[in-house]
């Protein structure tokens, strides 16, 4: 797999003994996808797609046993942490963002049968995070336990960087 500008052009083939290892546009690295393309990219539609699965099972197997609103706690403690599963480590990517969003808001089209702004609301009211806040603060716990990035420079290269 090749990433940056010339990611489509053929290169030489790499040789493991006798056997031609071939290229790929899409490996998948700690649960994490990530594509062939002109900068540094994940894909998020193996994301979703276990998400959704995660919320049909659930709402397959309990088929109205339970109250709306344990419901969504039961999709929020379950099926939400597969959907930001790899998020943290994705910066400023609109596309990616408002795809789970997207998928996140399609879960209460499907217990409610309301619209975002609703769905907002009901998030509000029974204090449960928002996808947005959800991903920020996976985000910003990630970045905080990253090692300074002088410290970090002077590991990698031997010099001091300010």
């Amino acid at each position: 797999m090749r990433v940056g500008p010339a990611f489509k052009h053929d290169c030489v083939k790499v040789r493991l003994g006798t056997v031609e290892v071939e290229y790929v546009d899409l490996i998948k690295y700690l649960g994490v996808h990530i594509c062939s393309a002109s900068k540094f990219k994940l894909s998020y539609s193996e994301v979703k797609a276990s998400f959704h699965r995660a919320v049909n099972g659930l709402l397959c197997k309990t088929k109205g046993k339970f109250d709306d609103i344990v419901m969504l706690r039961l999709v929020d403690a379950y099926c939400k942490p597969l959907l930001l599963y790899g998020s943290d480590v994705y910066r400023d990517a609109k596309c990616y963002d408002s795809a789970l969003k997207r998928a996140w808001h399609y879960v209460f089209w499907k217990i409610f049968g309301v619209n975002e702004a609703t769905a907002c609301e009901i998030q509000i009211y029974n204090g449960i995070c928002s996808i947005d806040d959800s991903m920020n603060s996976k985000r910003r716990s990630f970045l905080s336990k990253l090692p300074d990035t002088a410290i970090l420079a002077m590991t990698l290269f031997g010099t001091c960087v300010t």
